[in-house]
């Protein structure tokens, strides 16, 4: 339904009167002449007086149209819009949703999506009246609250300076914050513009918006483009020891329809590239990828996937950090120190192996005297007993994140250890006296290994029968009441190896010696690696190396040691610092990170020291590729009829399809040239023929 824009204008249609009155007030008045005789007028023809007065008819007619034409292309004459009978004079609320996610920084032909919508954004404000009001919502941020500004030259500048960040969207928090601005609007016409790649979530919060507003979804780029990416680290249930090989497992995705041949991924370990490999990926799938390394020193090490260079950078990197203690101080305690032998032979086979292992040997009888605060891994092999004192300690231990093997022996008092320690840390409860096999075999097999534990991960890759054969001829029959995880057992589902966690501590439970006459474990070449396992495992938190961080997550890390005297910093990826104030807790310092707004390798210093680093990656969720479908987004706001959605094709001229939309099609310059062509026809007719004959 046409309308006009400056209807005040069609006053000016009285004009339309003017050709009338000139016509009317300029015919020339008749002379009376006499004539003898009628005989010179024979020769004029009836019809050529009627063409005469014809032509003078259409002149007034085309003068008239003329002037009604040229009036109406004033008045700015337009097909429908959404402010039909508001008038051009109609202010405009404008909330401007602005994508910044990372994904937004994939590269097109045109430049990238970001910058894309940086222009049309610009576009938008540019074509806003000084009695109109807008506002920018940047989607990887958005405010709980925000207000309008007529200071378009600031938000023009805010966009122009923003960047995409590595955060995702937040769509929901967003439209919420644009329902409620838009519902505070007092003006008549109420735009939300969308830039963005996403469909997003939440639109049904428009459902109980009461006032009438538009949805100008704008497409930024109609380009396939083939993104690839790397995402999530897995450790596996791997111990990482010092000189030797350990996995690191990998996937990577492939984005688009398009497969990936020969795609590259590479594998860097402490700033150096330790490996790459070339994967095939077909359309929307993913691959695994894995890489095998060694560490030399002890201490924090860092490293990477990366994946080939592709559209979006962003995702093309995936962090990981873990730490080998710079020492482990092992404790063992045996009845005499001639009983620990064996475990400390285990512990450091030769000089130059395990070179963070520091280990003591104590006796029964010196055992209380010791500060078990002192060790990170206890070993109390084949005691007879311990002291309440000693029990309570371990107990401490535990509680603040040391590890304790028990290993309960011929000479370990099975009731006493029942009461104080398998039944207090384990809940298990242990048989009176020790078994012996009631078969003719003369042993125990250990069996039923849970192959997943990081203990005995190393054997993942055989089956049963090429397990090493490993007998006991004299075990502490038990049973588990608790939730204690075994690990192992021996023949006849007796329980051999038990596994408790408490507190930030872990507790191992051995139900069998490891000295000769109690089993053939320490003679078997299983025997050093499976107690060095057992110590690393004791010693390392294994859930710390798949622990990573999303950007804009906020971290609480736990500091073990901190130097007095020196400011603890926080070294950035970009190598920026902050300095961080912990808080003290009995046993530790904790500190608070709120800004991890960028991906990569953080740490924590004091001085030169390395006191702790941590990695922080993309979500990887904001790289899967979505297709933007406004008849599901129609579909969410169906219930309120309040609501219009309009596409912008990406190659329109944002401001003339906005105005089209508001206002209608305008149709002033169809007018115009239509009143210009009459006016030429006016002319050339009134230049034509011969004046025009008057009679009486």
């Amino acid at each position: 339904m046409p309308g006009f824009l400056n209807p005040l204008v069609l006053f000016g249609l009285a004009a339309a009167a003017i050709p009338l009155l000139i016509h009317l007030f300029t015919r020339r008045r008749l002379k009376k002449v006499e004539f003898s005789s009628l005989w010179f007028l024979q020769n004029l023809e009836k019809t050529r007086i009627r063409q005469v007065k014809l032509k003078n008819i259409l002149l007034l007619l085309l003068r008239t149209l003329i002037v009604i034409l040229i009036v109406l292309a004033f008045a700015r004459p337009a097909l429908k819009g959404e402010l039909a009978g508001l008038g051009r004079g109609a202010a405009s609320s404008v909330v401007l949703l602005v994508d910044d996610s990372y994904s937004m920084a994939t590269q097109t032909s045109q430049g990238t999506l970001f910058e894309l919508a940086q222009k049309k954004g610009a576009e938008i404000l540019n074509s806003l009246s000084s009695q109109d009001e807008a506002t920018i919502i940047y989607l990887s941020q958005p405010p709980e609250s925000t207000s309008f500004s007529r200071d378009f030259w600031s938000l023009k500048e805010s966009l122009s300076n923003r960047r995409p960040s590595f955060a995702v969207s937040n769509f929901s928090r967003s439209l919420e914050t644009a329902e409620k601005l838009l519902r505070s609007s007092s003006n008549l016409n109420r735009e939300l513009y969308v830039l963005s790649n996403k469909p997003g979530t939440g639109w049904d919060k428009f459902n109980t918006l009461k006032n009438r507003a538009t949805i100008y979804w704008l497409v930024l780029s109609g380009e396939e483009t083939q993104n690839l990416s790397v995402s999530g680290i897995d450790f596996g249930s791997q111990l990482i020891e010092l000189g030797r090989p350990f996995t690191l497992k990998s996937e990577a995705h492939n984005h688009s329809r398009e497969a990936a041949a020969e795609h590259l991924v590479g594998f860097y370990l402490d700033d150096r590239k330790a490996a790459q490999t070339e994967v095939k990926i077909p359309p929307f799938s993913k691959r695994p990828v894995k890489f095998s390394s060694s560490v030399g020193q002890p201490g924090f090490h860092s490293g990477y996937f990366e994946s080939g260079e592709d559209v979006l950078p962003a995702d093309n990197y995936r962090y990981f950090v873990f730490k080998i203690p710079d020492r482990i101080r092992v404790l063992v305690a045996g009845e005499t120190q001639a009983d620990n032998r064996l475990l400390q032979l285990a512990l450091r086979p030769e000089e130059k192996l395990n070179l963070n292992l520091q280990v003591k040997s104590v006796g029964q009888s010196t055992l209380e005297q010791e500060d078990l605060s002192n060790y990170e891994v206890l070993i109390l092999n084949d005691l007879k007993t311990i002291s309440d004192r000693v029990s309570a300690n371990l107990k401490t231990c535990l509680e603040t994140g040391g590890g304790v093997w028990f290993i309960l022996g011929q000479k370990s008092n099975s009731p006493f250890f029942s009461a104080k320690i398998t039944g207090r840390f384990f809940r298990t409860e242990l048989q009176d006296k020790p078994a012996t096999p009631s078969d003719k075999s003369g042993f125990y097999n250990l069996e039923q290994w849970d192959l997943r534990h990081p203990i005995f991960s190393t054997y993942q890759e055989l089956s049963p029968k090429e397990l090493p054969e490993l007998k006991f001829y004299r075990i502490h029959p038990a049973s588990v009441k608790g939730q204690a995880k075994v690990l192992a057992y021996f023949s006849g589902r007796n329980p051999a190896l038990l596994e408790e966690k408490m507190e930030k501590g872990k507790a191992i439970l051995l139900l069998a010696g490891l000295d000769s006459s109690s089993s053939d474990i320490s003679l078997h070449p299983f025997f050093v690696p499976f107690v060095n396992r057992i110590v690393s495992y004791l010693s390392q938190d294994v859930s710390d190396f798949n622990q990573s961080y999303n950007v804009g997550e906020v971290v609480q890390r736990e500091l073990a040691e901190v130097p007095t005297g020196l400011p603890i910093q926080l070294i950035y990826p970009n190598q920026t610092n902050e300095t961080l104030t912990p808080i003290f807790t009995r046993t530790s310092a904790l500190v608070k990170i709120e800004n991890t707004s960028l991906p990569g390798i953080y740490q924590i210093k004091a001085g030169e020291k390395l006191l702790d680093a941590f990695a922080v990656n993309l979500d990887a969720k904001e790289s899967e590729p979505e297709k933007i479908d406004l008849a599901k987004v129609k579909k969410q706001l169906e219930p309120n009829p309040n609501i219009k959605l309009v596409e912008v094709p990406a190659n329109a001229d944002v401001a003339k399809f906005i105005q089209r939309t508001r206002y209608g099609r305008e149709l002033w310059r169809e007018t115009l040239i239509l009143a210009l062509v009459l006016l030429g026809v006016e002319m050339w007719l009134g230049k034509t023929g011969s004046k025009p004959v008057e009679t009486s």
